[in-house]
């Protein structure tokens, strides 16, 4: 989280939920070299570099959110964006 944090307090991107899903597309990388039965510490580097991602992705959708969504609308907005 400290990495992904980090990342954010360097840049600001301007399309928030275009960087968030790119930020998000390393996460599918860890499991793949899983299966490829790759060292253990290749795999770690790119959890690593996964997990920043993943911080980024939810801070920047996040912040997506309360910039676009109204406050009276923000609880249902909310609560369908966690189910679905």
């Amino acid at each position: 989280m400290l990495a992904g944090g980090t990342i954010l307090l360097w840049t600001k991107p301007r399309y928030l939920l275009r960087v968030a899903m790119l930020a998000s597309i390393p996460w599918t990388v860890p499991g793949i070299l899983l299966g490829l039965h790759l060292p253990l510490c290749v795999i770690v580097v790119f959890q690593f570099i996964a997990a920043a991602g993943i911080s980024v992705e939810g801070s920047l959708f996040w912040t997506a959110m309360q910039q676009s969504v109204p406050a009276e609308a923000a609880s249902s907005t909310s609560f369908s964006s966690r189910t679905s």
